[in-house]
């Protein structure tokens, strides 16, 4: 499906191919977003947001030898002007927590179906802040199922 370039393009950064693929899919089918592209490699993640200019930044929190909350330190930093919401598949409230205080759009469980991800990607392309509804009930759980 064709886009005007003025609806929000996403790009994401997730080393896991079939959650890539999923959104991938779901996004090209989306009439009022844009999949730019993703990497599963973080080392690109900045120089893939630069060449692409995305609205949302949806980044995976869980990839081998990368200090994710670095990257999204500097990813807020060259590009203040894209939501980088995170993208995470464990129970991690003290990472959620962190995420957000250092500003993070949101938080998204991946478990979540395709449908509320995409919906909460719309939203944060409006600028709004957004937590899926299993991320929700991790925080006010409290408690992190995994360390």
């Amino acid at each position: 499906m064709e886009h005007p370039t003025d609806i929000p393009g996403v790009v994401m950064v997730d080393d896991n191919v079939l959650a890539t693929t999923a959104m991938e899919r779901r996004f090209t089918e989306s009439p009022d977003l844009r999949w730019l592209g993703s990497t599963s490699d973080p080392s690109a993640a900045l120089g893939l947001v630069g060449k692409l200019s995305p609205a949302v930044l949806l980044l995976d929190v869980d990839m081998p030898g990368v200090d994710t909350i670095a990257l999204l330190r500097q990813l807020l930093v060259e590009h203040p002007d894209v939501a980088v919401v995170m993208f995470s598949g464990l129970d991690r409230i003290g990472f959620m927590e962190q995420a957000l205080n250092e500003g993070a759009a949101g938080y998204i469980h991946k478990d979540e179906p395709t449908a509320v991800i995409v919906n909460l990607i719309r939203r944060a392309a409006r600028g709004d802040y957004v937590l899926s509804p299993l991320a929700s009930q991790i925080y006010m759980r409290g408690v992190d199922a995994e360390a």
